[in-house]
């Protein structure tokens, strides 16, 4: 899964998965979806496709716009963005905060009573600038902060309680486009880095905290030749992946919390 070209899966997490909840449609412009194995283009992991969601850009005269939305189960949303352009600069960016009280996802036929609400917040941006007629510069960032209740135990009343979870995810990307005067061939060098920090919270247990934390980064570089018969693509990528988890005791905290420590 990729946003605005930057790869967004959990690299903490096994299966190397990504949050669709955390993911508001905002500042979506399209997305693309490639299926079947893009290994020559995306590496080794893009064995079954390729998601691509790409945020909307900024053009033409300053434009800003507000929102505020309310519903069922005490859930409230409020967002705004702001894009434009300003001499050969274009800009973007936009915000969004989603709150609901929820339900308790134990079947309340059963007697559970605990809610189990949720809260997602995420700021997107983007700043660009065609420094000439052949090379242009742009930066692009994506934060999200997403908590939710859960319970411990969906099989009967006894499973309606405290749990709870925590994903933060960073991600920026510098791309620089330069190509030919001819346009016939076409370079981007990119530096991207991005940081997913997780926590799993069951009071039930005696070590309830699971915390795990993920970083990504790297160069990359593609390169578009066109020729005749149609259009030559290379490029390299240098990724370098880690990350840790780990137990702990003690009561409920943030991820702040746990990287104080």
């Amino acid at each position: 899964v990729l946003v605005d070209g930057v790869r967004m899966n959990d690299t903490s997490s096994a299966s190397g998965d990504f949050d669709f909840s955390s993911l508001l449609v905002t500042d979506i412009e399209r997305i693309e979806v490639v299926r079947g194995p893009q290994s020559t283009m995306w590496g080794s992991d893009a064995i079954g496709g390729v998601i691509n969601i790409i945020t909307r850009k900024g053009e033409g005269r300053p434009a800003g716009q507000v929102f505020a939305e309310g519903g069922s189960y005490d859930t409230w949303r409020l967002g705004g963005s702001l894009r434009g352009t300003s001499g050969d600069t274009r800009y973007a960016v936009s915000g969004s905060w989603l709150d609901t009280g929820g339900f308790s996802r134990v079947d309340r036929n059963i007697g559970a009573t605990e809610r189990d609400g949720s809260e997602i917040a995420t700021l997107s941006g983007n700043i660009g600038r065609k420094i000439s007629e052949n090379y242009d510069i742009e930066l692009t960032g994506q934060y999200s902060d997403s908590q939710a209740d859960t319970d411990p135990s969906l099989s009967n009343r006894a499973g309606d309680g405290e749990a709870y979870s925590q994903r933060k995810v960073t991600s920026l990307q510098l791309n620089n486009r330069f190509s030919q005067p001819d346009g016939r061939l076409q370079h981007r060098a990119s530096v991207f880095f991005s940081n997913t920090d997780r926590v799993f919270s069951n009071m039930r247990q005696a070590q309830p905290h699971s915390v795990f934390d993920g970083q990504s980064y790297g160069i990359e570089y593609q390169g578009d030749a066109e020729l005749a018969g149609g259009t030559l693509t290379a490029g390299t990528r240098q990724q370098i992946d880690q990350a840790n988890g780990s137990r702990r005791g003690g009561n409920r905290p943030t991820i702040r919390e746990f990287d104080a420590r």
